[in-house]
């Protein structure tokens, strides 16, 4: 990817991933050019919830490539009425990650 279509991705390109910065900290990270993503700040109490939320964090542009795939799919393919929720729930997620909601 180049500088434009970062720009136009809205987001620092995936993949990402989590690693611990010394004993308090952990740092999503963009591997392709070493950006930090976010940083987080671990305490001993809240240290599994913090670990847990880095690599959901570190997991988001992945997660929202393959939701973009799936609701393609369904779009193209045969439509039934119950798809319709779901697929409602897809986009909506999909409006929230980009900033277009």
């Amino acid at each position: 990817m180049n500088a434009l279509t970062d720009l136009k991705q809205g987001h620092t390109p995936g993949p990402w991933k989590a690693e611990r910065m010394g004993t308090d900290q952990l740092h999503i990270i963009a591997p392709k050019n070493g950006s930090v993503v976010a940083a987080l700040k671990r305490h001993p109490v809240t240290r599994d919830f913090v670990e847990a939320n880095a690599r959901l964090i570190a997991a988001s542009p992945v997660l929202l490539k393959a939701l973009q795939d799936l609701v393609a799919a369904v779009e193209t393919g045969p439509w039934v009425k119950e798809q319709q929720a779901p697929l409602d729930a897809a986009l909506n997620a999909i409006a929230r990650a980009t900033g277009a909601q």
